[in-house]
């Protein structure tokens, strides 16, 4: 029954994920159309709160999940830790993706936000007066 709960629920985070990259992907490309810029700052930085929040959830689970496929608890049977082990795959994969995603994106902003001369410091004044 944990195994079907944890399986489900990580099964869950792959779509997230992929709305999250879309969301970003649009805010990018209105960032460079020079376009709504006090807006898209603060959908900017909302965003990259939600990909933080995501690494905050999905990382303590990847670590629990890892002990489950490796039965360190004591009522873990082999056959269950086999399942547990697709599941930590799985979330490995959403973890590393979200890891990845966040550090590309990122980059990406510094470059983009350079190009327009907006300084982190700029966003930051420009969001508080929001």
């Amino acid at each position: 029954l944990l195994h079907r709960i944890v399986d489900t629920m990580v099964d869950h985070y792959s779509p997230e994920v992929e709305k999250l990259e879309e969301k970003l992907d649009d805010l990018e490309r209105q960032v460079l159309d020079l376009r709504e810029s006090r807006t898209m700052t603060r959908h900017v930085l909302e965003l990259k709160r939600d990909v933080a929040s995501l690494r905050h959830v999905i990382l303590p689970q990847r670590d629990v999940l890892g002990r489950l496929a490796r039965r360190e608890f004591l009522h873990v049977s082999d056959d269950v830790a086999y399942r547990f082990r697709d599941v930590y795959d799985h979330v490995v994969r959403i973890a590393d993706e979200a890891l990845l995603f966040g550090d590309d994106h990122d980059h990406k902003w510094a470059q983009a936000l350079e190009k327009l001369g907006i300084s982190p410091a700029m966003l930051a004044m420009d969001v508080g007066r929001a």
